[in-house]
């Protein structure tokens, strides 16, 4: 099967700049979207070597913040205690309608029933190959996608457990959902993706392999379950574990997706000794993800972009509202997360995603049922 993210026919139509954002948000049309690596309990213990305080890094303080930064409306409430604003859906913090969380290793005792509380159902894969198994025999960490209920159905998905060794599999989690909102009852397919780590030229191989396999998976699944293959919406999130100019990144846009934040870069300049962060166009925030190691796992300083929403540009789709990642204020003297105001070692991404105006894709003479 090539390697491309859906069949050739459905990649037609112009790239759009989103650098301006309308100021009204039709909820039937939209749907706010987070990613979220929030950092696997299994992952964060003495043995992994964070450079974090150890208050900071126990589960038991962590959990209520993270979902603080997935649900912030909370956080303001617990703060301000004001409701006057709980409905309206052009508020930064109104509650996602899509939640894609990587390293979740409690989702069944923690994640899935808070979630359950605040109206969201939500479907898990954990990874065969999870790293917390060199710290706890207990835990497995994975993937998951909570959904509000109110606002999406889900009506397929896929867990892929063909692969044989880790560097076959494309971490993935497939979520085929039907906009309730919608008058056209518009198919949105999401993916939660977490690649391969590491910055060798190995894994950068590795990673930009699991992206086309990720990318050929995409188009069976769309092929096999849209009902409506002309018009279905893709949004991909997660942490990539790329920066945005690895090949693995070069793969995706090339398939017609854009990051959400790609029209922002935060870089360096030099000022009496200090560095300085400058929001420009053009690029990613500087980072999505801090942190300092010690110990004998992963050590060193990272300190970059790796995490993303990304969506189908070339199908129409526009982002309308976004969340600009913390790139500062975690706390006095901290040289990386998690802190006692960011839960994990990365930042949680939150943007909303219109498809008001798709671009319907008209079929090859052969039917485009097979992708070329």
């Amino acid at each position: 099967m090539a390697n491309v993210l859906l069949p050739s026919w459905m990649c037609m139509g112009p790239r759009h700049n989103n650098s301006s954002y309308s100021k009204s948000i039709d909820p039937s049309t939209s749907l706010t979207f987070v990613s979220y690596n929030i950092l696997a309990d299994a992952l964060s213990g003495n043995e992994a070597g964070f450079s974090s305080e150890n208050e900071d890094l126990v589960f038991e303080n962590r959990a209520g913040k993270i979902l603080k930064k997935i649900f912030p409306r909370e956080d303001k409430e617990d703060k301000e205690d004001n409701n006057n604003n709980n409905n309206n859906e052009n508020d930064s913090t109104s509650n996602p309608d899509v939640i894609c969380v990587q390293e979740c290793d409690h989702y069944y005792d923690f994640f899935e029933p808070e979630m359950q509380k605040r109206g969201y159902f939500g479907i898990y894969r954990e990874d065969k190959w999870s790293p917390c198994q060199k710290f706890s025999n207990e835990l497995k960490d994975g993937l998951a996608i909570f959904c509000k209920r109110e606002t999406v159905e889900l009506v397929g998905m896929h867990v892929s457990t063909t692969a044989e060794t880790k560097e076959q599999d494309a971490k993935v989690l497939f979520a085929r959902l039907i906009m309730k909102k919608s008058l056209t009852r518009q198919e949105v397919v999401v993916i939660n993706a977490h690649l391969e780590s590491g910055q060798s030229p190995d894994k950068v191989v590795t990673r930009v392999n699991q992206a086309k396999e990720m990318c050929s998976r995409l188009n069976a699944f769309c092929v096999a379950q849209c009902s409506n293959i002309n018009t279905v919406q893709i949004v991909v999130c997660g942490d990539f574990n790329a920066t945005p100019e690895e090949p693995c990144m070069e793969h995706l846009r090339g398939r017609g997706l854009k990051s959400a934040y790609e029209d922002l870069e935060t870089s360096n300049s030099s000022k009496n000794g200090e560095q300085e962060q400058q929001q420009l166009e053009g690029e990613e925030p500087f980072f999505t993800t801090f942190k300092t190691r010690l110990g004998f796992f992963k050590n060193g300083t990272s300190k970059r972009v790796s995490d993303y929403i990304m969506y189908s540009a070339h199908r129409g789709a526009k982002i309308v509202s976004r969340v600009e990642p913390q790139q500062s204020g975690f706390g006095e003297g901290v040289v990386g997360l998690p802190s006692k105001t960011q839960p994990s070692d990365h930042l949680c991404l939150r943007s909303r995603v219109s498809f008001e105006h798709p671009i319907v894709a008209t079929p090859t003479s052969n039917g485009g049922a097979q992708a070329k």
